[in-house]
Parts: C-alpha cells; sequence; structure tokens
C-alpha cells in the first residue's frame, strides 16, 4: 500500500509540474499542505492549505487548478448530498462522486463543496480520519 501511495503522489506531483513549470520536489509540498488535516476538508479550506505555502512555490501556480488536479488523480473525492428512494427522501444520504474513477466529469467546485482524501494518503500524510462513517468506505472509521 505504502509503495502505491508513493506511486501515486509522485505520479500527481510529476502532473501539476509539467502543467505548472515547476520543479517535482515544489509540487510534492503542495501535498504536503494536507499533512495532519482532517480527511474531509471544504473546498475553501484546501484552498487556503495551499496558498499558505512558500510563495516563491506558488509562483505561477493557478490553486484552484491544482486542486482540480489532485481531485482528477484521486487524492480528493466531493461529498455530495443524495435523496435515497423514489419517493421524497426521508434524509439525504452522503456519497462521494465518482472518487478515483478512470474518467471524470470536471469538477466545479463551490466554495461550499465538502472534500473528502483517499485513505490511501491518510498514512503518508498523517491524514486525521473523520469521526462519522465515511462515503462508500462501508464501515465507521475510528
Amino acid at each position: 500500500m505504502i509503495e502505491g501511495t508513493r506511486k501515486a503522489t509522485y505520479k500527481g506531483a510529476e502532473r501539476i509540474a509539467t502543467e505548472h513549470g515547476l520543479r517535482l520536489p515544489h509540487c510534492l509540498k503542495l501535498f504536503g499542505a494536507f499533512s495532519r488535516s482532517p480527511a474531509q476538508v471544504s473546498y475553501g479550506d484546501a484552498v487556503h492549505r495551499i496558498s499558505q505555502l512558500d510563495s516563491d512555490l506558488l509562483s505561477g501556480v493557478e490553486v484552484e487548478r491544482v486542486i482540480e488536479l489532485l481531485y482528477d488523480m484521486g487524492f480528493f473525492g466531493k461529498i455530495t448530498e443524495r435523496a435515497t428512494g423514489g419517493q421524497p427522501a426521508v434524509a439525504p444520504r452522503k456519497e462521494l462522486q465518482i472518487h478515483y474513477a478512470y474518467v471524470r466529469p470536471k469538477p466545479d467546485f463551490s466554495e461550499n463543496d465538502r472534500l473528502t482524501i483517499h485513505p490511501m494518503f491518510w498514512e503518508r500524510f498523517q491524514i486525521i480520519p473523520p469521526r462519522e462513517r465515511q462515503p462508500m468506505l462501508g464501515k465507521p472509521v475510528d
């Protein structure tokens, strides 16, 4: 699992480096912005975390595009509310919108969106698991 996480992190960093003309070590620091963060963050918090990095690192970087690239590579999933059943919903349930799939629609993020960091990255970046049931995992995370 750790080897897969390392490969996924480097592949994502290479993609960001290519698109933004950055060096690979600088792109790896973008992932570090989420070290010790909660597994579920708001879109605004994700933007803020990246924006707080060294200004030399961020020169020429479009933070919103970086978040889209992290979503594309599966680092983030977007939590959506879906009604259950055909009748008026008793209660909506949270689920991930196409998390870590091969084909992803453009995420069209808004300030109020909730993002979740893929569990594969939790150990490497010391992510704090959610107390509530994690969407699509099928069991509560302690």
